[in-house]
């Protein structure tokens, strides 16, 4: 359901909300909930800003009930500094709210809510960089562990720790529930972690053809950066795969028993061979096809 639109970018309000405002309106937080809105959506236009400044596309911004998400297209496809800055801004946003308003404070603004200002900006960056997918402090944390061990396994990682978080904040609402205490908002942002990381991880199985196509994108735009990757002729397609880097241009070195270059690999023909062997085939069967496909 849209709302308005700031600047060139759509805000819609996700169909759950409305059992969700009438919630909070019946018990008396309509206002600390419009206030959350407010600075939900200035976070999400962080990252939207950022991301228009790295030639990435932004189709609107969602608010839901325990959170929003900016839709862009995909990061990954700007590599992953590309991805942090992104990721970093919507915090950073969120800081420079708190300052301002704790400046207002001092200033003698009115105390209530200012102070409920102060607070919901900083819970959300301070949640929010969390070392845990899909969180905005998650994706930061992939793109910093994906140049030294490949997207997919990056991902893998990033998500894990994502589904941890998620486990224990649920965790820790189920047991003030057994307790007395009911937060409705703690048990489901637990279960939308936990949910969204798994998803995440599931996804990073298919993270090769994925990479390829978003590597092919990026030549499009400009010249990108050559990554070298060497392994032995017995390893696998998909072992390598899970060395690849969104971005850039990779060129495999195939190696012998002495660790003497038998042939290389560039993207198109590692494409090639996944085609004929499937991930299970290795580098000397890749390269055995190449030889016979130039001969």
């Amino acid at each position: 359901m849209d709302i308005g639109t700031v600047g060139q970018t759509r805000v819609r309000v996700s169909i759950w909300m409305i059992p969700f405002m009438a919630l909070a309106i019946f018990l008396g937080d309509g206002g600390v909930l419009l206030l959350g809105f407010v600075c939900v959506t200035v976070h999400e236009l962080g990252h939207t800003l950022m991301a228009r400044a790295c030639g990435i596309g932004v189709s609107d911004i969602e608010l839901m009930p325990f959170g929003g998400v900016a839709r862009l297209e995909s990061t990954v496809a700007r590599g992953p500094r590309a991805e942090a800055a992104v990721a970093l801004t919507g915090p950073a946003v969120s800081l420079l709210m708190a300052f301002a308003a704790s400046f207002l404070e001092r200033q003698g603004g009115d105390g209530r809510w200012v102070t409920a200002f102060i607070r919901l900006n900083m819970q959300l960056a301070l949640f929010n960089l969390l070392p845990a997918f899909p969180l905005d402090g998650g994706r930061v944390m992939r793109a910093l562990l994906c140049r030294r061990m490949g997207f997919a396994r990056a991902t893998r990682l990033a998500a894990g720790c994502g589904m941890a978080v998620g486990l224990l904040v649920l965790a820790l609402g189920i047991f003030g529930a057994l307790h007395g205490v009911w937060n409705i908002t703690v048990l489901a942002v637990g279960v939308f972690l936990a949910v969204a990381a798994w998803r995440e991880s599931r996804e990073a199985a298919f993270v090769l053809g994925r990479t390829l196509t978003l590597n092919h994108r990026s030549l499009q735009r400009g010249p990108v950066r050559v990554r070298m990757l060497a392994a032995g002729g017995t390893s696998s397609l998909s072992a390598v795969a899970r060395g690849l880097v969104p971005g850039e241009y990779h060129q495999v070195s195939v190696l012998d028993d002495t660790l003497c270059t038998v042939g290389m690999l560039d993207e198109g023909r590692l494409v090639a061979a996944l085609q004929e062997h499937g991930p299970g085939g290795t580098l000397s069967e890749a390269l055995g096809s190449n030889l016979r496909i130039e001969n």
